[in-house]
């Protein structure tokens, strides 16, 4: 529950929530489960003064894609469009919502008031799996269902880019039923276009493809059949080439190998989205790692059955990513080296 997420944020000295709904059902819930809600601010869409601004912001970047005032007034009664028109506006740095909707019922707004990157041409969507001996990042697991070699490109490099954020050197596998031209087919074809374009567009990538799982992630295989490869058994982001082999290889890592998962991550927006509560890492690293170094303080739209806004400082941010990242340093694995914080 977003209530009892925030409490801690506010016994540690790491945020002063701002927690959007309606109020008696707030407090009733912080009543239910013993939390003080000292330091912690409640605001009512209905009644807020960022309301009419709002309404506005998003008449004027959706009055030609078919809202009109009636529409944009409407749709900002809602907290999921609120909290996403607020960080459009410049009055929070993240979001984290969409609990109670459907993934696609999130992404969409995301995507039609936050927008994308420049130079970005579509979202994706990353997933981090906790398992005892090692950190997987897997991309695309919710959005592109069979993403073109340019699409998966861009994956391939919004996947490595954010495992940045964790601590971690990516070494990148666009994966296939193929390795290295084994298997001639359109759709592996597509997988090894899809790494010559970032070998030769970002140098400074560790990446290679189309492989088999196999050899991306076991050391004796790779060795004995792709020296060439740049990839040795190492992997730690594991590309896949369509949605169907992502969604249902993740779940099948976390569900059999009893991995946390921690995500989905959503790459290549415009700010900071997390579309589920899991992503709450992620966005408070992006928001630190891009926005953040020279502010005292930021702001965080987060969601669940209500949407707060989160002001975080930097050094408290901090001390919560050493926490949360306490276990991942707990045991060093020579395939995928855990993450640590530079000093």
């Amino acid at each position: 529950m977003p209530v009892q997420a925030f409490a801690e944020t506010v016994d540690q000295r790491i945020a002063r929530p701002v927690l959007v709904g309606r109020e008696e059902l707030i407090v009733k819930q912080a009543d239910e489960l013993g939390i003080d809600l000292t330091g912690v601010d409640l605001v009512d869409v209905a009644s807020s003064p960022l309301l009419p601004e709002l309404t506005h912001h998003l008449y004027e970047s959706r009055q030609r894609k078919g809202v009109t005032p009636a529409g944009a007034a409407a749709q900002m009664r809602q907290r999921l469009t609120f909290g996403l028109a607020m960080v459009a506006a410049g009055h929070a740095d993240g979001f984290v919502g969409g609990a109670t909707a459907t993934y696609a019922d999130t992404i969409r707004p995301a995507i039609q008031i936050v927008g994308l990157r420049p130079g970005i041409s579509r979202a994706s969507a990353l997933q981090l799996l906790v398992l005892d001996d090692r950190l997987v990042f897997c991309a695309d697991t919710m959005i592109n269902i069979e993403p073109t070699a340019e699409e998966l490109a861009e994956i391939a490099e919004l996947a490595a880019d954010t495992t940045r954020l964790f601590d971690i050197v990516p070494r990148t596998a666009l994966l296939s039923f193929s390795s290295f031209g084994s298997v001639r087919h359109p759709q592996t074809d597509r997988v090894a276009r899809a790494a010559a374009i970032v070998q030769e567009r970002r140098p400074d990538l560790v990446i290679d493809g189309e492989m088999h799982v196999e050899a991306a992630l076991v050391e004796e295989i790779a060795t004995e059949n792709y020296p060439h490869s740049r990839i040795r058994g190492d992997a730690n982001v594991l590309v896949f080439p369509g949605l169907a082999a992502a969604n249902i290889g993740y779940k099948l890592v976390q569900r059999l190998g009893r991995a946390d998962a921690i995500g989905p991550m959503l790459m290549g927006m415009r700010h900071p989205i997390g579309p589920f509560l899991g992503a709450i890492v992620f966005v408070l690293l992006q928001t630190f790692a891009i926005d953040l170094i020279d502010r005292e303080r930021f702001n965080l739209v987060i969601g669940g059955v209500f949407l707060a806004i989160v002001m975080f400082s930097p050094d408290g941010l901090l001390g919560l990513w050493a926490r949360l990242s306490a276990r991942f340093r707990s045991a060093d694995s020579p395939v995928n080296p855990r993450p640590s914080r530079r000093h």
